[in-house]
């Protein structure tokens, strides 16, 4: 299940919960003020279950938003998951694709060597 942080859960935070949330992305919660991020989560909870009573979610949908949303007391456990995937992905990256002209032919040709014949070394 990918995971979506969530920076602040005043009235538009709430709404992204909402909207991450029932979307299937787990709704990774913080607020400076963790009263205001409890008041989110719960607020997004009752939210799901209102829109149960008029037919709005089927119960099995409203029940299944309870889950993906996750309250966090620091930022940093907010945003660990993102930062551990960035991490990963920033690594896999460099490993498949190396930077332009890393080990190709073209880019030992851009860089004269002081003993290739009729080259000067480079001044510094």
């Amino acid at each position: 299940m990918q995971s979506i942080a969530i920076v602040g859960a005043g009235l538009i935070g709430r709404s992204w919960i909402r909207v991450f949330a029932r979307s299937g992305f787990a709704a990774r919660v913080f607020d400076p003020d963790p009263k205001q991020t409890d008041r989110a989560v719960a607020w997004a909870r009752r939210s799901a279950e209102e829109d149960e009573r008029p037919g709005l979610l089927a119960p099995r949908e409203a029940r299944a938003q309870e889950g993906p949303i996750l309250a966090y007391k620091t930022l940093e456990e907010a945003l660990s998951a993102w930062r551990d995937r960035m991490v990963k992905r920033i690594l896999r990256l460099k490993a498949e694709d190396p930077p332009p002209g890393a080990g190709s032919e073209a880019a030992s040709r851009a860089v004269p060597k002081p003993d290739s014949p009729g080259q000067k070394a480079p001044r510094q």
